[in-house]
């Protein structure tokens, strides 16, 4: 999208993209902690957010990293 604000014909047009991806981006933010709102009140459960970015590690995943976000996976599936 920013790609397109870049290559817009005219002024009007990167206005209207602009406005466009804050639109989208508005409607994103906070679709997380909306979701765990939502699953704390269905299930009577504490849901935490975490965010992706702080708690991933680096190196390649073992056969023990692959085999949890399965099952995590899974679970979440399961609850849908």
């Amino acid at each position: 999208m920013e790609k397109k604000i870049e290559q817009a014909a005219s002024p009007e047009e990167k206005l209207r993209l602009q406005a466009e991806l804050n639109a989208w981006q508005t409607l994103k933010d906070g679709s997380t902690m909306r979701l765990a709102g939502m699953l704390e009140e269905l299930t009577g459960l504490e849901s935490r957010v975490t965010i992706l970015g702080h708690l991933q590690r680096g190196g390649i995943p073992s056969a023990s990293d692959r085999l949890l976000a399965t099952r995590l996976g899974t679970g979440m599936c399961r609850l849908c």
